[in-house]
């Protein structure tokens, strides 16, 4: 995942490069140019990890990027990451009287793991798919009308369709969702409705918010919750089908963080930082903007 480099970030470059030069009205700092953000590394696809790589590196006289080497990094991958990036940077070099001069700089790099990534390695499997165009979907209506036929009026109109299939889309393991623990000491009554798919194995795939819930704070929780149900595999007409359908995930019967699914191996699933939503830092971007 690659995105644009901040202002914010360029201020920095900028700041930390200065402090490197004799605090003289003569000399100027180096000036970013082209300075693209490293992409997520591959090797850590899944696993939710994020970290910091610090990069230290000499600013040629020519603008560009040399004698870079990795000061410290969370991952030797991050570390791997920032230095290929580099290649790409391109700077206005600093000056001393206006000649263009070599400077040394040291530079952090901010890592995130891309969101489905982070979901996907809570769940311990891949949540969000992208399937091929002619992969066959079936709507929870229709597969309620299919089984009326199958089933000669069997099911009652009005019926929810994971309560009513004869075990065509019944769950095996539905948990209760679980609060993030800065909310532990609340209680809610939200019952949030989640669109999602369930795949050929009767696992959840692809769960996203029918509408923004009133607690914004819970919504991933809610996401959390609809990805760990688990259905029978679902068949229709002796054949595997993908079947669109809805969950709703209700929060009054939510756990505490002690007794959490989630959290219990995830040892940096804290508090969120003061002054923030109080959502886990690992969630913060499912809620609206």
């Amino acid at each position: 995942m690659t995105m644009k480099i901040s202002h914010q970030f360029k201020a920095m470059i900028l700041a930390l490069a200065g402090t490197t030069l004799v605090a003289t009205a003569k000399v100027t700092p180096p000036r970013p140019v082209e300075t693209p953000a490293p992409a997520y590394p591959q090797e850590l696809e899944d696993t939710g990890q994020s970290g910091q790589a610090v990069i230290e590196m000499t600013i040629t006289a020519e603008g560009q990027v040399d004698q870079a080497r990795v000061e410290s990094a969370d991952h030797p991958a991050f570390g791997h990451a920032a230095l290929a990036v580099l290649e790409q940077w391109r700077f206005e070099p600093a000056r001393r009287d206006g000649e263009p001069i070599a400077r040394k700089v040291v530079l952090p790099f901010q890592f995130r793991a891309p969101l489905d990534q982070q979901f996907n390695a809570m769940i311990g499997r891949k949540v969000f798919q992208h399937l091929p165009p002619d992969t066959e979907i079936i709507d929870e209506a229709q597969l309620k009308r299919k089984l009326r036929q199958d089933h000669s009026g069997m099911l009652k109109p009005g019926v929810a369709l994971t309560q009513a299939t004869m075990g065509q889309l019944s769950t095996i393991r539905h948990v209760p969702p679980v609060l993030p623990r800065s909310l532990r000491d609340r209680e809610f009554d939200d019952v949030i409705t989640v669109r999602c798919l369930v795949a050929p194995d009767g696992s959840v795939i692809n769960p996203e918010l029918e509408e923004l819930p009133k607690t914004a704070e819970l919504a991933g929780p809610a996401l959390l919750s609809a990805a760990a149900i688990r259905f029978h595999p679902p068949e229709l007409a002796n054949r595997s089908a993908y079947v669109r359908t809805t969950v709703t995930v209700d929060f009054s019967t939510a756990k505490k963080p002690e007794n959490n699914l989630w959290w219990q191996n995830e040892k940096d699933a804290p508090l969120a930082s003061p002054g923030d939503s109080g959502v886990p830092a690992r969630m913060r971007d499912f809620l609206p903007r």
